[in-house]
């Protein structure tokens, strides 16, 4: 229970308004942000509520050291979720080993999922080492985790077993992941298993299911008014429209991938897409000079 909460249930447990409580220490509105826990009361605040409780300063202290350490661990998660929005595996890395210690002091299922999850994510991204990530994956039991992670743990298991290129196995993964989907599991989690389902169908020339997965991820991003993961399934969705020669269509998903990429100021991905909209150009003008000497 963070200090908020606890606050609140003594304060509860007296029956007393955040007006009655504010009396004499603070102004209602205060109580209101500490309950709230927008702000975390200062020493002198706090001495007045534990007196006013009849509660052990100590008692007060230990859970606000509580509640600055959710705080911590909590702003450590949100850093890595930017970086892997952008794929920044060097970042996440980064932030992952200099917080260590307050990693390994955390006592919280959910945050003790979510950071094997991403050590497993940095053995195969960072260190190469497939087997090491699933053995880091395989630990997870998808029946304890959140919707979210156990989504995001299905289809990261999927991704590695597809750079492994076994298909088959790959997309009983993303089959998985795909049953699991419901209004409890976020845009980025939806997005991705669709994208990495689609490129192992490809793989395995599946090419039109493919195609279906990826708009269902562009209407999902579209729906939600969001561009996360939209340039990349644009991108793919060129990519395969290219393979069954329907180069207009694809000339338009190159472009829009293009754009997205821009965007988000992802100058890698933004170059590659390119990159594959002039080859499919330069493609296109080649087979027209083909008809014309005909």
């Amino acid at each position: 229970m963070d200090l908020g909460m606890y606050i609140k249930k003594l304060r509860k447990e007296f029956d007393w308004t955040q007006a009655q409580l504010a009396e004499g220490i603070c102004a209602q509105t205060m109580i209101s942000k500490i309950e709230n826990n927008e702000v975390i009361p200062n020493e002198k605040i706090l001495k007045k509520l534990s007196k006013k409780f009849n509660e052990d300063l100590v008692d007060f202290r230990n859970v606000e050291l509580k509640t600055t350490y959710i705080d911590k661990i909590k702003n450590i998660k949100d850093m890595i979720d930017i970086s892997l929005t952008k794929r920044d595996y060097g970042m996440i890395e980064l932030i992952y080993r200099s917080n260590l210690d307050t990693i390994k002091d955390n006592e919280t299922d959910m945050y003790t999922f979510y950071f094997r999850w991403i050590k497993g994510l940095l053995y195969y991204y960072r260190e190469n080492n497939p087997n090491k990530a699933l053995q880091e994956f395989d630990k997870l039991s998808t029946a304890d985790l959140s919707p979210d992670l156990a989504v995001d743990v299905t289809c990261s298991i999927g991704i590695v077993y597809y750079e492994l290129e076994n298909y088959e196995k790959s997309c009983k993964y993303f089959e998985m992941g795909l049953k699991w989907f419901s209004n409890k599991i976020g845009i980025r989690s939806k997005v991705k298993l669709l994208l990495n389902y689609s490129l192992c169908l490809e793989s395995l020339n599946k090419d039109e299911y493919a195609l279906e997965l990826l708009f269902q991820g562009i209407e999902i991003s579209k729906c939600n008014n969001s561009i996360m993961g939209l340039a990349d399934l644009y991108y793919h969705r060129g990519f395969i429209l290219n393979k069954l020669k329907q180069y207009e269509e694809a000339t338009k998903s190159y472009k829009i991938s293009q754009s997205l990429f821009e965007i988000q100021e992802n100058s890698k991905f933004s170059v590659l897409a390119n990159l594959r909209l002039e080859e499919l150009m330069s493609n296109k003008k080649s087979m027209d000079e083909e008809k014309d000497y005909a």
